[in-house]
């Protein structure tokens, strides 16, 4: 419900909270039925490591965006660290 109203009504904060909640209670479901099916378990960990892959794949793609991102950001609200594109890929 918090997500729908987020999206109808353009209040972030209900989408925010929306999605907190709604990933709170898929991972408490796992646990719980993770003690009796451990097949539930095995697909949950594998699920979570493809996903992780596939996010790491796509900030690679896309770490100059991410990077000026990152650098207008910095610039907004003048932190002293500075991202580079080389930063973002473990190589410096």
């Amino acid at each position: 419900m918090g997500i729908l109203a987020g999206i109808a009504l353009h209040i972030r904060h209900f989408l925010y909270l929306g999605t907190v909640f709604l990933l709170r209670d898929i991972l408490i479901q796992i646990f719980e039925d993770g003690k009796r099916n451990t097949w539930i378990w095995w697909f949950s960990g594998i699920s979570l490591g493809t996903a992780t892959l596939i996010l790491f794949a796509w900030f690679e793609r896309k770490k100059d965006q991410i990077s000026d991102a990152l650098n207008l950001l910095n610039s907004k609200f003048n932190f002293t660290f500075h991202f580079t594109p080389q930063l973002l890929s473990g190589h410096l």
